[in-house]
């Protein structure tokens, strides 16, 4: 899956169900506009909290400090 919003990119694995251009972040976006520093902090300071679907989950893996990390995105109100 290869698209003008949602590239290929080195070491990343990713897959944003929702078509695009709409009015909510693309997580391909948010992943190019991080993707030179790219970290678990970053991630989901930068990324996962501005993704208010509700249906996305990223999962982190940093082997460098043998850790995961998992984050999930929501609404500020669950009910919509």
């Amino acid at each position: 899956y290869n698209t003008p919003n949602h590239p290929i990119l080195k070491d990343i694995v990713y897959w944003d169900p929702h078509p695009q251009p709409s009015n909510h972040p693309c997580f391909g976006s948010l992943l190019i506009d991080h993707y030179s520093h790219l970290d678990a902090a970053t991630i989901i300071r930068n990324i996962t909290s501005l993704l208010e679907t509700g249906n996305t989950l990223n999962l982190i893996l940093d082997y460098g400090d043998n850790a995961a990390y998992l984050a999930y995105s929501a609404p500020d109100d669950p009910q919509g």
